[in-house]
């Protein structure tokens, strides 16, 4: 968006390209959200957001009007003929160099500082006090879309918190210090993550030893797919395989080492702290690894229950995590 802006361009529709979308799910008529927050405050860029800190008058966001819309309005606008419209709906949307179109956009965005909040909690090491594993979930404090990814994702930290808790009681104690958190202002650029770290940015870059995320934990309920930096492979393929309840759903020891997506951000590209993650997907969806991870779909508040109607794969999520901290 900075180089159309650059370029003289006064706006931009954004839609996903139907070739990125996942195919078991018909999103090309869905609108969807999207931040133009490349992450953290956009005020205060490379420093915390705190209480009485100087705050830049929105420099790195783009002056551009926006708005993003559906595939099928898309294809509406362009007015593409009908023989490339049917079929096959990964076609390219190109209108003819002969043709031109006027578009009027008129948007009423509104731009308001809002409080985000965390969540922070910790379980004390005995061997290496002084050595972190942060378990990174998030929460959803306004009124955003995500609600199924942010209740799995809290659903599954607060079920593991639970759990150890339990074992606390009979006398057990991790040897490294476990930190909880439940990030806020997720969707709106990672900002509750990246204001927390980089504010204790030396702490953490001195003791953290890894980043286990559980952003969006349940997408699908085929097969388990494991995220994890270089030196966290091995010890994620082997928690995978000790750790999964029905072999089909997890195809061998196939670690990706993608960028992972959500809150880790800061930690993974800012810090150099290795990340790790776990997630049910439908095959098909990662195998189309191209899909735009910062459009947020609408999401229906049945849709985990009809994924997971038993919530076996949010314990399977949960027992994986536990064996990699």
């Amino acid at each position: 968006l900075s180089l159309l802006e650059d370029a003289g361009f006064g706006g931009a529709l954004l839609y996903v390209d139907p070739c990125d979308l996942p195919k078991t799910t018909d999103l090309a008529d869905k609108a969807f959200m999207v931040s133009l927050n490349s992450g953290g405050d956009p005020s205060t860029p490379g420093y915390a957001s705190i209480d009485g800190i100087y705050r830049q008058n929105r420099l790195n966001l783009t002056m551009l009007l926006v708005q993003p819309i559906s595939a099928v309005l898309a294809k509406k606008l362009i007015s593409l003929p009908e023989d490339t419209v049917q079929k096959d709906r990964c076609v390219p949307l190109q209108l003819p160099a002969t043709v031109k179109k006027i578009i009027s956009l008129n948007t009423q965005s509104v731009t308001t500082y809002k409080t985000i909040s965390n969540v922070i909690g910790y379980l004390k090491g005995t061997v290496f006090p002084d050595r972190y594993v942060i378990i990174g979930s998030h929460h959803n404090g306004l009124n955003t879309y995500g609600g199924q990814e942010w209740a799995s994702s809290t659903a599954i930290i607060t079920a593991f918190i639970q759990a150890l808790m339990l074992k606390v009681k009979r006398g057990w104690r991790p040897d490294r210090t476990i930190v909880f958190c439940s990030w806020g202002g997720t969707s709106f650029g990672n900002i509750g993550s990246y204001e927390w770290a980089e504010d204790l940015k030396r702490v953490l870059q001195r003791n953290v030893v890894a980043y286990v995320s559980l952003h969006n934990p349940v997408r699908g309920n085929a097969t388990l797919h494991p995220v994890a930096s270089p030196s966290l492979q091995q010890l994620a393929a082997e928690s995978q395989s000790f750790n999964c309840v029905e072999k089909t759903r997890c195809p061998g020891s196939n670690v990706s080492s993608v960028q992972i997506q959500g809150d880790s951000d800061y930690f993974i590209n800012h810090l150099g702290v290795p990340a790790t993650q776990f997630s049910y997907e439908d095959i098909r969806t990662s195998e189309n690894s191209s899909f735009v991870s910062e459009a947020f779909f609408p999401v229906h508040a049945t849709k985990t229950e009809e994924l997971d109607p038993s919530f076996i794969l949010h314990e399977t999520i949960a027992k994986v995590t536990e064996e990699i901290s």
